[in-house]
């Protein structure tokens, strides 16, 4: 501590200087009353430590301060947008790419997402400024390097009323990364900078102020045009812990563009571990402790426990326990003369249910046999309303004439075609293969059970019944149709003639 307090009397720096910083209480109320906290520097260069303080009820306390490895490790993903200034300058926008080209092919981008973003002349208020390239932030140096060969420069007059609109272009930009990502987010500029400062619509402080509020870093690379005065941004990259260089040295300005990336991922400024000793009573109260780096103040909240709570709580435990134990012993001197009552209230209940069982039992099989008679005389009863509606129906056949016939040849166990003949004699006749069928056919093209003939309102019907070969009449194919005489049945090779 000692030795880092030298160093920072050493490089203080005249004036006075405003730390941005973060703190993180890290300690355990048992551990009080040592207080551990992580503080953030954002600045990676500190000027100075020497004017940290850390005050109680207006006392300073002595503390010890440990820097520890940097806060954002090099395997996450360090975000970019870089941001290039697109008018019809052929020298400035060869400048712009051959650097960016350049320093992209020195650089391992497995760690970065890069978007490249242009912009132009001043825009009327509101518009757009700012126009990404590329759909997504990405790492793939082959789509960065395609899509800044497909940048054209606008054709627009530099001038002093058509400059470009920097700070507003800056301002979108800030947003646009900032939309995109939490943290890690910075903005390379690439731009000339001449004359725009009179026509921006967004000011240097609402830059910087966005910008700082949501820890966007700022880097500037101006190509110079000799002769004239360019507009410089220390203001801007400084307060956001950027770097800025004029050139057109494409050499200087590529090594520079190279060092900015490859040295993003250090740029998110340091972390120390504080550790000190409060002098706050243990009153179980909400302490206030005033912590300042430089002439930055911040205050943190100190939450103690009381130091007699613990042994009001053991108190309470061993009465708890006490009163517990001798409710158990009468609980369990009551609870042995009510089992012993259970017991026989159990045996008695087991009795009854063992009764119960036998009873259902009988129940059971006696409702088993009542439905088997009901069962016998719903299906008599069917049979019988089948039987007359068959016979109704077959009435009905009669009354047309002579009863239909189904004519076929048919191949016998000799290998013989025989013509048979089959007089339909039931509303409703089944077709097929299968041996139960009323019409059995033997040829193999037929399904099992292949179609139906019924008789309905006087008249003949047939419906396929196979999903495979189907029916055709008349060498049609049909799903359900009329019979009438003359009809040829075709089921699969085998044909049959309806005769009425």
């Amino acid at each position: 501590m000692k030795f880092l307090r030298l160093i920072l009397l050493v490089c203080l720096p005249l004036g006075v200087y405003s730390q941005e910083f973060q703190l993180q209480n890290i300690s355990d109320e048992k551990d009080f009353p040592q207080i551990k906290l992580k503080l953030n520097l954002r600045d990676p260069n500190p000027k100075s430590l020497v004017d940290f303080v850390i005050k109680e009820n207006e006392t300073r306390v002595n503390f010890t301060l440990e820097e520890v490895k940097n806060n954002k490790s090099s395997s996450e993903n360090n975000n970019v947008l870089v941001l290039i200034e697109n008018l019809n300058q052929k020298d400035r926008e060869a400048f712009y790419k051959t650097v960016l080209k350049n320093a992209l092919s020195q650089i391992d981008l497995s760690h970065y997402k890069i978007n490249i973003a242009v912009f132009d002349r001043v825009r009327e208020k509101g518009t757009k400024t700012i126009f990404t390239v590329l759909p997504e932030y990405t790492n793939d140096q082959k789509k960065i390097l395609q899509a800044l060969e497909e940048i054209k420069p606008k054709d627009d007059i530099f001038g002093n009323n058509k400059s470009t609109d920097l700070y507003h272009a800056l301002y979108e930009a800030s947003q646009n990364i900032n939309n995109s990502f939490s943290d890690n987010k910075n903005i390379i500029l690439l731009s000339t900078a001449f004359n725009n400062k009179w026509s921006s619509h967004t000011s240097t402080e609402s830059v910087k102020a966005y910008a700082k509020a949501n820890d966007i870093a700022i880097y500037s690379i101006q190509y110079r045009i000799q002769g004239y005065e360019h507009h410089r941004l220390s203001d801007v990259v400084t307060s956001t812990y950027g770097s800025e260089i004029v050139s057109n040295n494409i050499k200087k300005a590529t090594q520079t563009l190279s060092h900015i990336i490859k040295n993003i991922p250090t740029n998110y400024g340091k972390e120390y571990l504080l550790s000190y000793m409060s002098t706050h009573k243990q009153d179980g109260k909400i302490h206030t402790t005033s912590i300042s780096v430089d002439q930055t103040e911040k205050q943190l909240t100190v939450k103690t426990k009381n130091k007699y709570v613990k042994l009001y709580y053991t108190l309470a435990l061993t009465i708890l326990l006490l009163l517990t134990g001798l409710i158990f012993f009468f609980i369990k001197k009551k609870n042995v003369k009510r089992k012993e009552q259970i017991d026989l209230l159990e045996n008695k209940i087991q009795d009854e249910s063992e009764k119960n069982v036998q009873l259902q039992h009988n129940i059971s099989e006696q409702k088993n046999e009542l439905n088997q008679i009901k069962d016998k005389e719903t299906h008599k009863e069917k049979a019988a309303e089948e039987k007359r509606n068959e016979k109704a129906l077959f009435e009905q056949m009669k009354k047309l004439g002579n009863l239909p016939e189904i004519q076929f040849f048919q191949t016998n166990e000799l290998g013989e075609k025989m013509l048979q003949s089959y007089i339909i004699k039931k509303s409703q006749t089944l077709i097929g293969r299968k041996s139960n069928n009323d019409i059995t056919l033997t040829e193999p093209s037929v399904s099992r059970l292949h179609a139906l003939l019924y008789f309905k309102n006087d008249t003949y019907f047939i419906k396929n019944l196979s999903n495979t070969v189907g029916t055709k009449i008349n060498k049609t194919q049909i799903t359900e149709k009329e019979l009438k005489h003359g009809n040829i049945i075709q089921l699969g090779k085998i044909e049959l003639t309806f005769i009425q």
